[in-house]
């Protein structure tokens, strides 16, 4: 049993360092007047392109389904699960993760799901996600891999 690590696109890691890291992602949504759009579907020179001719976009968090899709993919395989998302004040991923852990636990009770509140974003988030993957792909218990990915979103929080 290994332990799988799940992020939000807010963390913006390059998809080499996720293939590397076995890192999961899921997208948030971007919204312009007349458009909705997966944050992971748009690049940044369309996107500012977009926002220069629409002006600033909202967002949302990720769609329940594709969660649901993504920790059900890794517990269904036997693997933990380490999800470390977007700041809870920021944004209510934190919360979805929490309620899709709910509905995966209903049907996989013995499924090891750890979520964390980041605090933060970008590559603040994207750093935790980093050192947690590194423990996992070391081969580090779930218990390990939270500690590395929570620690770190502490220490940099103090530093901001």
């Amino acid at each position: 049993m290994a332990v799988k690590i799940l992020t939000d696109s807010t963390s913006y890691l390059k998809e080499q360092i996720r293939e590397e890291l076995d890192i999961r992602m899921v997208s948030l949504n971007i919204a312009f007047e007349d458009e909705s759009i997966r944050e992971m579907d748009i690049d940044n020179d369309s996107f500012y392109s977009k926002m220069a001719l629409k002006g600033i976009p909202t967002s949302s968090q990720p769609a329940v389904g594709e969660l649901y899709d993504a920790m059900l993919k890794v517990v269904e395989k036997g693997d933990d699960l380490c999800c470390i998302f977007l700041s809870s004040e920021m944004s209510g991923t934190l919360a979805t993760g929490e309620l899709v852990k709910e509905m995966i636990l209903e049907k996989h009770p013995e499924a090891r799901i750890e979520i964390i509140d980041s605090r933060s974003n970008c590559m603040q988030l994207g750093f935790a996600v980093i050192s947690a993957a590194r423990a996992a792909k070391e081969g580090k218990a779930i218990e390990a891999v939270n500690r590395k990915g929570y620690g770190l979103t502490k220490k940099l929080s103090f530093m901001f």
